[in-house]
C-alpha cells in the first residue's frame, strides 16, 4: 500500500482512559466495549489503515460497528436457524452458538444442477428501511466507529450449504462439475455486489467483511492450485467491485491456511482475519507489508490480575506494533474484560512515543 501523509502524532495522555460510555453490544455479550476519550474517533483511526497511514493505536474489532441485519434471511438463518436466501434449512446448535445446515438432506448433490435449483432472490425486495430502525438499538448513529457490512456465507461455504461438505469437496476437483462450480461462484459474486450496494446505500459502510472458510484446524481443504483455479476469480470479482466503491475489504477465513496466503494476496483483500492455529508470526514477517493480518493476542483469564493483562499486551506489541512495523488488526475475542482498554493504552504509547 502506498504511503501517504501520516496522521499527526499525538502523545498519549492518561485522560484518554476515561470511559465516556459503552458501545452497543454485539452478539451474546451483555455490555459492549468501553468508549474511551480518544484524540480521534475509532473510525478515523481504523480508516488510517485504508489510507496507508500509521494509526494512533492498533485497530481492534471493538472499533467496528458490524452490520448483520436480521431482516435478511441468511443472517437470521445463521443466528437462529430457519431458511436462508435459497430455502435451505439451517438448525441452531446451542453448543456452537450458531447454526448449521440440517445434515443428511442436501439441497443438491451435483453442482451441474445449480442453475435449475438455485433461485436468487431480489435483494432489494427485502425491507432495507428496517436497517435504520434496527440500527437505532444496535449501532452508534454518530459514525464513531468504522461501519462494516458483512456477508456470511461466501463461496465455498455456500457450496457446502447447498451440497453438504462431502459433495462440495468432490465437486471442487471433479472435472465434470468444476465448470458448474465456477459459474455458480461467479453468479454469487454478482449477487453479492448488489448486497454491497445496499450496504452502502442504507448503512454508509466503510468496509466490507465476507466469510469463506478454506480449511480445517490441521490444513486447507484443498491445494493452492485448486483455490487459484476455482475460487480466486469470483472472489476477486467481488473484492474489485468493493474497492471500486472505495471500501476496505476484510476476509474472515478459518482454517490452518498458511499455504494459501498467495491466494489471499491474489484476490486483493486488505485484511485476512485467520485463526490462531496459523503461524501468524511467520506470515507477518514474510507478508505483513503486503496484507494486514488479523491477529489475536494471547488469552488472559477473566479473573487474572491487571499486570498479566498489561504483560500480554506488551508481548503483542513487541511483535506487531511500532512506528517501523507493518500494521495489524488486533482481533480480541474471549479474554480479560480490560484487554481492549489495556491494548489501547500500550499501543498508543508504542505508536506515539
Amino acid at each position: 500500500m502506498e504511503k501517504v501523509k501520516d496522521l499527526d502524532r499525538i502523545p498519549f495522555s492518561e485522560a484518554e482512559m476515561t470511559v465516556k460510555s459503552y458501545f452497543p453490544a454485539f452478539g451474546p455479550v451483555a455490555v459492549g466495549a468501553a468508549e474511551l476519550t480518544t484524540p480521534i474517533t475509532p473510525r478515523e483511526n481504523f480508516m488510517a489503515l485504508k489510507k496507508g497511514q500509521t494509526p494512533l493505536w492498533v485497530p481492534m474489532n471493538a472499533d467496528q460497528a458490524i452490520y448483520h441485519p436480521s431482516f435478511l434471511p441468511d443472517n437470521r438463518a445463521r443466528r437462529q436457524g430457519g431458511p436462508d436466501y435459497y430455502g435451505v434449512e439451517w438448525v441452531y446448535v446451542p453448543e456452537a452458538g450458531g447454526s448449521m445446515v440440517r445434515p443428511g438432506n442436501p439441497f443438491m448433490d451435483d453442482a451441474n444442477d445449480w442453475e435449475k435449483l438455485v433461485k436468487f432472490p431480489d435483494i432489494r425486495s427485502f425491507d432495507w428501511d428496517a436497517a435504520n430502525r434496527e440500527g437505532k438499538d444496535r449501532y452508534n448513529p454518530d459514525e464513531t466507529r468504522a461501519a462494516s457490512g458483512t456477508i456470511l456465507n461466501g463461496f465455498f461455504e455456500r457450496l457446502i450449504a447447498f451440497m453438504d461438505f462431502q459433495y462440495a469437496a468432490v465437486a471442487m476437483i471433479d472435472d465434470e462439475q468444476k465448470d458448474a462450480c465456477k459459474a455458480l461462484f461467479w453468479r454469487l459474486s454478482e449477487f453479492y455486489k448488489t448486497i454491497v450496494d445496499c450496504f452502502i446505500e442504507y448503512y454508509h459502510i466503510d468496509f466490507l467483511t465476507f466469510h469463506d472458510d478454506w480449511g480445517s484446524q490441521r490444513a486447507p481443504f484443498f491445494s493452492l492450485d485448486t483455490v487459484e483455479e476455482m475460487l480466486v476469480p469470483a472472489v476477486k470479482n467481488l473484492v474489485d467491485y468493493a474497492k471500486s466503491k472505495d471500501l476496505y475489504v476484510d476476509m474472515h477465513s478459518c482454517g490452518k491456511n498458511d499455504m494459501l496466503i498467495q491466494a489471499y494476496l491474489d484476490v486483493g483483500i486488505d485484511t485476512w482475519t485467520g485463526q490462531t492455529m496459523c503461524d501468524k508470526e511467520t506470515l507477518y514477517e514474510q507478508y505483513g507489508d503486503r496484507i494486514t493480518l488479523g491477529i489475536e493476542p494471547e488469552t488472559v483469564a477473566e479473573d487474572a490480575p491487571l499486570d498479566e493483562v498489561y504483560a500480554a499486551a506488551e508481548r503483542f506489541c513487541d511483535k506487531y506494533v511500532g512506528a517501523d512495523k507493518a500494521p495489524v488488526f488486533c482481533n480480541i475475542r474471549k479474554s480479560h474484560p480490560k484487554m481492549r482498554e489495556v491494548m489501547y493504552e500500550v499501543s498508543r504509547k508504542r505508536l506515539n512515543p
